[in-house]
Parts: structure tokens; C-alpha cells; sequence
């Protein structure tokens, strides 16, 4: 992740990394930004780091658990930013 950001850094490009939730799947310890405090405080210190991209159009129940890792990365890296994609539609209107 680190050459990563480092190649991306040199041609002047800022990374957000993933950690969502989508349709009716929560965002779960499967994405290092929700399994380690270590890994956010590392990531979010190198300059190509952008923030996160945390809800990719979720059924509306998982809004909180959303908001809920939204508060843990802005304590973590308070000067990042997190990108959210929401979908109108409830949760019950969904098939």
C-alpha cells in the first residue's frame, strides 16, 4: 500500500481507501481500515493519503454503522476525508 501511494504521490494523485458497506453487505473487519486502529493512523500519515471511502449506495439500516466508523476514522486521522455514495432508496423498498 505504501508504493502504492508513494508512485501515486509522485504524479501528484491522493488515495482513498476502501472500507464500505454496500447494498445489504456492512463494512466488516475484511478491510484493514476497520480491523487496526495501527493501520489508519499509519495509512493516514503518508501524504498521499486522501481519506476513506466508506458507503457505497447501502440499504439504509447500515447508515449507522456507517456513521458509527465514521466517528473511529475522524478520531484516528482527524485531517482526512470520507466519501460516502448514498442511495434514496429505504431499506423497505428494496427488494
Amino acid at each position: 500500500m505504501n508504493a502504492l501511494m508513494t508512485n501515486l504521490q509522485r504524479h501528484g494523485v491522493m488515495y482513498l481507501q476502501t472500507g464500505n458497506c454496500f447494498d445489504k453487505y456492512p463494512a466488516d473487519a475484511g478491510f484493514n481500515i476497520n480491523a487496526s486502529d495501527t493501520y489508519v493512523q499509519s495509512y493516514g500519515s503518508h501524504p498521499a493519503a486522501a481519506g476513506y471511502y466508506t458507503i457505497d449506495e447501502c440499504l439504509s439500516t447500515l447508515i449507522p454503522g456507517a456513521f458509527a466508523q465514521y466517528d473511529r476514522l475522524r478520531r484516528l486521522d482527524p485531517d482526512s476525508v470520507t466519501f460516502m455514495a448514498n442511495s434514496a432508496t429505504p431499506s423497505c423498498a428494496v427488494a
